[in-house]
């Protein structure tokens, strides 16, 4: 009698990258080293203007990375649609994905393919990162949303929901895509205390100003930023979702109180990226500076 060897599952690795060479070559190095070795790397480069291309491609090729070079930045929300719409029409079971900044222990594939085990259904997972966090006792921590470091994602599912929005350009890309994954594909998500990554944020700096002997505090950012922070928050729910409102009159006044009390010459650049999203203009509005 004979037996077929059980098959491989096939995981792909979505990279997204724009001009940090040092950042994704440390990156490449994290996934090549993986104890459960992924079918294919795939890096999407946002049209990188730092020498990336010309220092990568040899390597690349060399390797067996899939390299697909953009005619242009469409932001991490339009590398992610691109790279996850590859890899799904290539025939890959699963996909894992990341920015180029984050840097994956050696065994985190690996425990994320044990926990998926663990289930007698399809579900999603997250790495977690190397920061401390609260977990139950199996690892497992069942969670609402997940960034786009380290999610992972099968490819049937992404048959399910489709592709992120690329028309989000960057911020809440997603939060709007874990949404779809429990509300449409009716999938729970369940972050993976073994699967450790580390995720090179920086520094993110504060503004702070205390008034009347109350301190407060807004996360620094440019202007373009703050314009796809403001306008994603309310793209990302339809009007018929309470969440749209509650985003709306509940989180966002408060939030503008405090813009004008910290760092009111944003203002108008937050008053623009709400306007824009409650009028549903998506896109890339604002460029980058």
């Amino acid at each position: 009698m004979f037996y077929m060897k059980e098959r491989k599952e096939q995981v792909a690795v979505v990279v997204v990258t724009y001009n940090r060479k040092e950042m994704l070559k440390k990156n490449i190095d994290c996934l090549l080293k993986q104890t459960y070795k992924p079918a294919k790397i795939i890096v999407v480069d946002n049209h990188s203007t730092d020498g990336t291309k010309a220092e990568f491609e040899s390597f690349f090729k060399k390797n067996k990375i899939d390299y697909i070079y953009m005619k242009k930045n469409l932001g991490g929300a339009g590398g992610f649609s691109k790279g996850i719409d590859y890899a799904t029409k290539a025939g890959y079971d699963y996909i894992w994905g990341m920015d180029d900044d984050a840097f994956p222990e050696k065994e985190a594939l690996e425990e994320l393919m044990k926990a998926k085990k663990t289930f007698s259904e399809e579900v999603c997972l997250w790495s977690g990162e190397t920061r401390k966090e609260e977990y139950p006792k199996s690892g497992l921590k069942e969670v609402e949303e997940w960034a786009f470091v380290g999610f992972f994602i099968p490819t049937s599912i992404v048959k399910k929901i489709g592709l992120p929005r690329s028309d989000f350009f960057i911020y809440f890309d997603d939060f709007e895509y874990a949404d779809r994954v429990k509300t449409v594909a009716k999938t729970k998500i369940y972050r993976v205390q073994a699967s450790r990554i580390k995720h090179d944020v920086g520094d993110g700096k504060m503004l702070e100003k205390t008034i009347f002997g109350k301190r407060l505090e807004i996360l620094s950012m440019p202007n373009w930023k703050m314009y796809y922070h403001t306008r994603n928050r309310l793209l990302m729910y339809k009007w018929s979702d309470f969440k749209k409102w509650k985003q709306l009159f509940r989180y966002n006044p408060p939030a503008f109180i405090k813009l004008l009390l910290i760092r009111p010459s944003q203002a108008g650049m937050f008053l623009y990226g709400q306007l824009h999203g409650i009028l549903g203009i998506s896109g890339k509005r604002v460029n980058p500076k």
